[in-house]
C-alpha cells in the first residue's frame, strides 16, 4: 500500500505545539490554579464557602460584553455586587413574586437604562436597581446567582440539620439549570 504524502507524525506534533505555543500559554492550567488558589477560590471550594466563590464569580462576570481595561475601571470606580449584599436585598423579603426564588426570576426584565422592570409598581423595594452595576443584565445574573446559592444554602443549612424540606420555600431542584447567566449564553449560542 503506498504512503499518502504529507506530513508525518513528528512533523504534524511539532506543527500543533507550535501553534499551541503561539495561541496560548504552555502553562494555561498553572497559571489558572494559581490564580484561583491567590483569589481564595481553591480553599473556598474546599472549605464550601459560597459568599467567597459568589464574590468571585460575580467579579469574573463583570468582564462580560466589554474590555478588560473598561469593566476593570468601571469596578475600580463602583465597586462590585457582593455575597452580603445581596443577602442583605433578598433577606428584606421584598414584595415582587420575581425576587421569592431563582425558579420565579425569570421575565424580571430589568432594564438599567431605562430604570424598568417587568413588576414597574414594585420597583422602588427592589434590590436590582441599588446595584451599581455596568449593566441591567449584569444585575440580572448577580440576583439570580444569589438566588440560586441561597436556595443550595438553605438545602445544605437543613441537610446539616436533617431537616425535611417543605413547601416551595424548600423545593430547590437543581437551581444551576436556571441560572440566568446559562440561559443568557445559551439564548446567545442558539441553544
Amino acid at each position: 500500500m503506498p504512503k499518502a504524502p504529507g506530513l508525518n507524525l513528528s512533523q504534524a506534533t511539532a506543527l500543533i505545539k507550535t501553534v499551541c505555543d503561539v495561541a496560548g500559554s504552555s502553562d494555561f492550567i498553572e497559571e489558572a490554579r494559581k490564580g484561583l488558589a491567590q483569589a481564595g477560590v481553591i480553599r473556598a471550594v474546599q472549605k464550601h464557602n459560597d459568599a467567597v466563590l459568589f464574590d468571585w464569580l460575580m467579579e469574573a462576570v463583570s468582564y462580560q460584553g466589554v474590555s478588560d481595561a473598561v469593566a476593570a475601571g468601571y469596578m475600580e470606580a463602583h465597586g462590585t455586587a457582593s455575597a452580603d449584599q445581596i443577602a442583605q436585598g433578598l433577606d428584606a423579603q421584598p414584595a415582587c413574586d420575581k425576587l421569592h426564588s431563582y425558579w420565579q426570576f425569570t421575565g424580571c426584565g430589568y432594564k438599567k437604562s431605562r430604570g424598568s422592570c417587568n413588576r414597574p409598581k414594585l420597583i422602588g423595594d427592589c434590590p436590582l436597581p441599588r446595584l451599581d452595576l455596568r449593566r441591567g443584565s449584569l444585575g440580572r445574573i448577580v440576583v439570580d446567582t444569589g438566588l440560586t446559592v441561597g436556595c443550595r444554602s438553605r438545602q445544605k443549612m437543613r441537610l446539616q440539620q436533617h431537616q425535611p424540606a417543605s413547601g416551595h420555600q424548600g423545593f430547590c431542584g437543581n437551581p444551576y439549570q436556571e441560572v440566568y447567566a446559562v440561559r443568557a449564553y445559551e439564548t446567545e449560542l442558539g441553544f
